[in-house]
């Protein structure tokens, strides 16, 4: 896997090198986002600078490989977090006739 080092100029590095959750201000804190990919390039796994984990899954539910390579879910792991409200997974499903412009998305709030 690879890492992935961010800090945009508005946010407090609170990640070291390794993309390890250090804290604000803390010795070795110089990133702020960290992303790990994996060997086709996807993004597996982003950590901000809460240290919430945002999981990304491109295997179907019965563990088979999409043939398009799609991202089919989102997962947030709050447990090094604080203070931080949990959210529910994010899943995708893709029809697989009719309308391929279209994708179904459930537990996404879509207000604006």
């Amino acid at each position: 896997m690879n890492l992935s080092n961010n800090k945009p100029t508005k946010q407090t590095a609170t990640i070291n090198d390794a993309g390890v959750y250090v804290g604000a201000g803390n010795s070795g804190a110089v990133w702020s986002e960290a992303f790990v990919y994996d060997n086709r390039s996807n993004l597996v796994q982003k950590t901000d600078a809460r240290n919430v984990k945002s999981n990304y899954t491109y295997t179907k539910p019965d563990t088979s490989e999409d043939p398009l390579n799609r991202i089919q879910k989102i997962s947030y792991d709050i447990s090094g977090a604080s203070n931080v409200l949990p959210a529910p997974d994010v899943t995708y499903s893709y029809l697989t006739s009719g309308d391929k412009a279209s994708s179904n998305c459930r537990n996404l709030d879509r207000r604006f």
